[in-house]
């Protein structure tokens, strides 16, 4: 069995603003317990939607205690033993219930935009993979000049997202990423060097202060990179890398430094290094186990086929019993990359939320959810 999840599109999204619920839930998850990013997928025009695991809307630390709720407790449960449950609801709901209700939300981080291909042709023969044994999400297409092959993947070793671009027969190439946030609350935009372009975003008045900070690699001297007000620029080159990390103030006094060194360690490195080192790492969890429904001389070759497609058939009735399997692994690759030791555990949407205001907050409901999250990881092999 193939364990890859394939598309013969893109994932659409918007030009501006938001993306449908539709349209983010076909991008592709990456994540390495701490950032996360849904990949979009474009071959000329590329977006990726970031979180970090960290960032939350507000002040986490405010006080919602109702103040008449422990002078109501005894009384609300007298009533209940009473058998008055109508009346130990009323009091309780009065009483008892958090001021103000609602908690405080998990965030995005924001959105990274890239521009392929300036002068682009018309694009063929385009996949877009996401490879579970590896956790590495690959675009393919050609166009009349080359072909092309970008990898993304989200490192826990050091502790970035690279996204990496190669042209088969060495074409030069160009392209630009901006960094992207809908919201007014972007503090300053700074050229850190002359591959380093950083972000620094305010959460709400009470809110994390956070740095997204972004960068190119290319061994190529013949590249051509350039830091332009919100764009980190790349021209004349056939392979080069970009690398993305962001730290907050939860966990770092100052997330602008906490980045610079996270990303002086990724430049040091070669591509290679960094994808063999978190392949490495990923395998450690994603190889404890494998799942198969029947051998492969049954095999019907199903893999071979779109996961939309496959999806379709199953709606109408054909069996596959590869699409199960492949489901199960999703699942484990999911809770592998969005929790790790040493992260902040996994919410309700795992890492991955693009909504200022997401379902339920995207918080932790430990009345049942977390927990529930949690449930595949000793049965999955991943404790």
């Amino acid at each position: 069995m193939n364990d890859t999840l394939f598309y013969k599109q893109a994932a659409e999204f918007a030009k501006w603003g938001n993306d449908t619920p539709d349209m983010w839930a076909k991008a592709l998850p990456i994540g390495n317990g701490n950032l996360g990013a849904m990949v979009y997928g474009g071959a000329i025009e590329e977006k990726l939607q970031l979180n970090e695991d960290t960032i939350w809307y507000g002040d986490g630390s405010r006080n919602r205690v109702n103040p008449e709720a422990r002078d109501h407790y005894q009384k609300v449960r007298e009533l209940l033993m009473k058998g008055k449950l109508e009346e130990a609801e009323r009091m309780a709901m009065d009483t008892m219930m958090p001021m103000p209700d609602q908690q405080r939300n998990y965030s995005t981080a924001g959105d990274v935009r890239i521009r392929f291909h300036e002068d682009a042709c018309a694009i063929e023969d385009y996949e877009r993979r996401l490879n579970l044994d590896d956790a590495t999400v690959t675009v393919t297409y050609q166009d009349a000049r080359d072909r092309y092959i970008r990898t993304y993947f989200a490192s826990a070793p050091h502790h970035v997202i690279a996204i990496h671009q190669k042209s088969v027969q060495n074409t030069p190439m160009k392209a630009a990423m901006t960094l992207t946030f809908f919201r007014h609350n972007v503090e300053k935009i700074e050229k850190i060097s002359d591959q380093i372009l950083c972000m620094s975003v305010k959460e709400g008045a009470d809110g994390c202060s956070y740095c997204m900070m972004a960068a190119i690699q290319t061994d190529d001297p013949a590249g051509k990179i350039e830091v332009h007000r919100d764009e980190l620029r790349i021209e004349d080159t056939s392979e080069f890398t970009f690398y993305l990390t962001i730290c907050s103030d939860f966990l770092s006094k100052d997330p602008k430094q906490a980045c610079k060194r996270i990303m002086e360690k990724a430049l040091s490195a070669s591509f290679s290094d960094v994808l063999k080192a978190h392949i490495m790492d990923y395998q450690q969890y994603y190889k404890r186990m494998d799942l198969r429904f029947g051998s492969e001389d049954e095999s019907d070759h199903k893999d071979e086929l779109p996961t939309d497609e496959r999806l379709r058939l199953v709606k109408e009735g054909e069996q596959d019993l590869g699409l199960i399997a492949l489901y199960f692994q999703f699942g484990r690759y999911l809770l592998i990359s969005s929790s790790r030791p040493g992260t902040q555990p996994a919410n309700l949407q795992g890492i991955w939320n693009p909504d200022e205001l997401p379902a339920w907050g995207s918080k932790y409901t430990i009345n049942i959810n977390t927990q529930m999250n949690y449930w595949p990881a000793e049965v999955c092999n991943l404790s």
